[in-house]
């Protein structure tokens, strides 16, 4: 008596119907059609991971955003040559303590100032910062710190936001700058809002 092999039993239509086992009996050693044209693995190209899509996706939008921005503050920024060009543009000339003077050129209609510093010898190993002294009296606010090579070059630079601003003042202080002024300043320059 013949035992009937696994593999000897092939499914026929008349198997499958009715046959709940006719799916178990395929001969799975036959290839279909898609499996021998081949995935899109095996055409050459990988598959990128799904994390990496993303990390690509926001990598992209960082530049995009950066872009932006770089593009906004070049098209959008006061410069040193539209206050002077103001119609309401105001000079004055201070002494800086140390040595030097300092040219500032303000228009409040640009709601911007330009200081430019002359015969300033940068203190090696500090910064200058410049304040906003609001015109409420309350704490000088910091609008930034200039480069000691700005400062030695004569290099013009721009303050932005100055229409509530009693006084323009620059501070010497550690690399980095601070969060409050050291006092005293080493200059103080009145604007026209003041």
């Amino acid at each position: 008596m013949d035992t009937p092999q696994p593999s000897d039993r092939l499914a026929s239509p008349a198997d499958s119907e009715g046959n709940d086992y006719a799916a178990a009996d395929e001969d799975h050693s036959v290839l279909h059609a898609d499996q021998l044209t081949g995935g899109p693995e095996e055409d050459g190209r990988r598959h990128m991971p799904a994390v990496t899509k993303w990390l690509l996706l926001a990598l992209a939008a960082i530049v995009v955003i950066i872009g932006a921005i770089a593009v906004a503050g070049a098209l959008g920024g006061t410069s040193d040559q539209d206050v002077a060009d103001a119609p309401d543009v105001v000079t004055s000339q201070q002494d800086v303590e140390g040595g030097g003077t300092v040219d500032a050129s303000i228009s409040l209609g640009k709601n911007a100032a330009v200081l430019t510093f002359n015969d300033v010898a940068a203190s090696e190993g500090r910064t200058y910062q410049v304040w906003r002294v609001p015109l409420d009296g309350s704490a000088p606010v910091s609008a930034g710190t200039i480069d000691a090579a700005d400062i030695s070059a004569g290099n013009p630079v721009v303050i932005d936001g100055i229409s509530t601003t009693r006084e323009l003042a620059v501070s010497v202080e550690a690399p980095g700058g601070a969060e409050s002024p050291s006092l005293p300043f080493a200059v103080i320059i009145p604007t026209p809002a003041g």
